[in-house]
């Protein structure tokens, strides 16, 4: 996985395509957010309960923006991960993301593997069961990250992101015509009962994506930059975030809208299983834009599937590997003396070997769940999500005071009004968990 580093730029340089050597890691977040989050949970929700979840799809966005933004925004400023940020204020911040991080990651890696494999065994008719599919898609992740190509990573994702974007745009307009709103009483549940409070915690809990994927950006962040030399001016750096982040609400609204259109009050039956939800995801597109172009974009979805997966196996163990760095590294302790910046296009990696063990352990872990907990698709998913949805606050809490800390030149700083966007998210989301652990435990 050794590569060389190229001549670096001068840095913040804009110099002809400064921006498009910076352009990345937003559609990387994109690539890893649209995956069970948006093809599977906002689907299940427009087919459950129609666009009544729109709201609540906006609300996770908007409260979230703030503490994912940090995540690119801190590299830019101090040249280190978010890690870093973590492990400044104190041991328990870093054991706690990484208590998440264990506990989600082979869920994760097993629903992505297993969504990819029914896609592509739904648009290609594969006789092949659809876990055999699944651990041999494990292997091809885990073979192409073994390679370390980070470039060819990044520009997949650039090139798969905008065919799904293209087709499902045309599928949702003509959907469009089918969805029925009679008031904006059809914007919001028309009750809450246990059940229903449980699925939105876990369609937000994911929405856009966990929590988490502002480590995950911070550390592509700064791959970007020593992969092409060129350090990203802060203003490059937000611009390729926000391109990423409304990428991701657009999407999510998107396959809301198909499962509104064409599930909701239909008579039809959410499928259980992954095989069994792809056909139904596919039969969208073949009930909107016919069969052949119906089977292409399945395709698409599948491509698109697989990038979010191939995402998570680099994320998971580069972000392990980046643990290891910044817990073995004395100058990260906590200290109020301000960190010196670093330079991210020269700093050296976490260590390889941790990095392929941290693969290693990614791809037997999430074997394991495939075979043993394979057929329990929806609670695995409604599982990582829940744990995702009550970690938020306070890995949002870490990012804002990360952020906000001596680390950070003040010239490179949020707004203040970006600041209290944070501190009113984190609060929000801090309430949405008590609540949440209130109706569960009080019913």
């Amino acid at each position: 996985m050794t590569t060389t580093e190229p001549a670096a730029s001068p840095p913040g340089s804009t110099r002809g395509n400064g921006f498009w050597r910076a352009f990345g890691p937003g559609l990387l977040f994109a690539g890893a957010a649209i995956g069970v989050s948006h093809l599977v949970q906002s689907t299940r929700a427009g087919a459950l309960y129609g666009l009544a979840c729109v709201v609540f799809i906006l609300i996770a966005n908007a409260i979230k923006y703030p503490a994912f933004r940090f995540g690119p925004e801190y590299a830019v400023a101090t040249g280190h991960s978010i890690l870093v940020g973590y492990r400044r204020q104190g041991g328990l911040g870093v054991a706690l993301f990484l208590a998440v991080t264990l506990a989600t990651m082979f869920v994760a890696g097993a629903t992505l593997t297993l969504v990819s494999a029914a896609m592509l065994q739904r648009a290609l008719g594969l006789s092949l069961e659809t876990t055999t599919i699944a651990l041999l898609l494990i292997l091809a992740c885990s073979v192409l990250l073994l390679l370390g190509r980070f470039r060819l990573l990044d520009w997949s994702i650039k090139v798969l992101v905008l065919g799904l974007a293209i087709s499902t745009l045309v599928a949702s307009a003509l959907v469009l015509p089918r969805l029925t709103l009679s008031g904006p009483g059809d914007l919001w549940p028309a009750h809450f009962s246990l059940p229903i409070v449980a699925f939105l915690v876990a369609l937000m809990g994911w929405m856009p994506a966990p929590l988490d994927t502002a480590v995950w950006q911070s550390l592509w962040t700064r791959a970007k930059a020593r992969a092409t030399g060129h350090t990203p001016t802060l203003r490059q750096s937000l611009l390729d975030f926000h391109i990423g982040y409304l990428a991701t609400i657009f999407f999510a609204l998107c396959f809301l809208i198909m499962g509104a259109g064409l599930m909701y009050d239909s008579g039809m039956t959410f499928a259980e299983g992954a095989p069994a939800f792809s056909r139904q995801l596919v039969g969208l597109y073949e009930q909107t834009l016919g069969r052949g172009i119906g089977a292409l974009v399945g395709l698409g979805a599948f491509a698109v599937v697989f990038s979010t997966t191939l995402t998570a196996f680099d994320a998971y163990p580069r972000t392990l590997a980046a643990l290891v760095g910044v817990l073995r590294n004395p100058a990260f302790r906590a200290s109020t003396t301000p960190l010196p910046p670093a330079d991210m296009r020269s700093e050296r990696e976490a260590d390889p070997r941790l990095q392929n063990l941290g693969l290693l352990l990614l791809a037997l872990g999430s074997c394991v769940v495939l075979v043993t907990l394979g057929h329990r698709f929806r609670v695995l998913i409604d599982m990582a999500t829940t744990i995702s949805f009550l970690a938020a606050p306070v890995f949002a809490f870490l990012n804002h005071r990360a952020i906000c800390s001596a680390d950070v030149p003040d010239a490179k700083r949020p707004s203040r009004v970006v600041i209290r966007w944070s501190a009113l998210g984190t609060l929000l989301m801090a309430l949405g968990a008590v609540g949440y652990l209130v109706i569960r435990f009080a019913a």
